[in-house]
């Protein structure tokens, strides 16, 4: 017979002739058996709000209640756990100039694409407008880093931002650096 305390620790311990593994096995496999078609439908909930979202918010006929939408259904999609909306959600927060919400969803972002230089950009954006001035300078020196880097996305920003009078996404950047700087430097005085 088990002693008293390996009942509690020994899950292959029979209790009243029932062998708790296989009671749990089964019963596990019956509630995931009942919940698969409500996580299937979560999904694709989701899913639809994600392209919905940003159908809306990146439309080139945007208006204040399409941002609104936008903004809602990037909720919804996190909560069906798309996390690849928080990017989305940030950029649209900022639109709102809902800064500190934007910094808490950018870092989200962030851990998901840590070398992504924009996300590093964005949030020293929102940094530098809360007042955040040494992690807005932080983020803007690791975003100019990365932006160096030899690759697709950067391209296409060197390409967009070239657009706007600029060398390349670094200098962009850069320039927003030296921005902050000067702000950071008259504070101080």
């Amino acid at each position: 017979m088990f002693a008293k305390s390996e009942r509690f620790f020994n899950p292959a311990v029979k209790l009243r002739g029932i062998n708790l593994i296989k009671f749990f096995h089964s019963f596990l496999t019956e509630i995931n058996l009942k919940k698969e078609p409500e996580i299937k439908s979560r999904i694709s909930e989701g899913w639809k709000a994600y392209q919905e979202a940003r159908k809306l918010y990146y439309a080139k006929d945007k208006t204040v209640h399409k941002d609104q939408e936008a903004l809602l259904l990037f909720d919804l999609t996190i909560e069906c756990g798309f996390n690849d909306a928080y990017a989305d959600r940030a950029f649209c927060l900022q639109g709102f100039n809902f800064h500190f919400e934007a910094i808490e969803d950018f870092n989200q972002a962030i851990l998901k694409s840590a070398n992504y230089a924009h996300l590093y950009y964005a949030r020293g954006y929102s940094k530098s407008v809360v007042l955040d001035y040494d992690g807005s300078i932080s983020d803007l020196i690791i975003a100019v880093e990365l932006s160096k880097e030899k690759n697709k996305l950067n391209k296409q920003y060197d390409n967009e931002i070239s657009k706007q009078g600029y060398n390349s996404v670094t200098q962009f950047y850069q320039d927003a650096l030296q921005e902050v700087l000067v702000l950071a430097t008259l504070l101080i005085q």
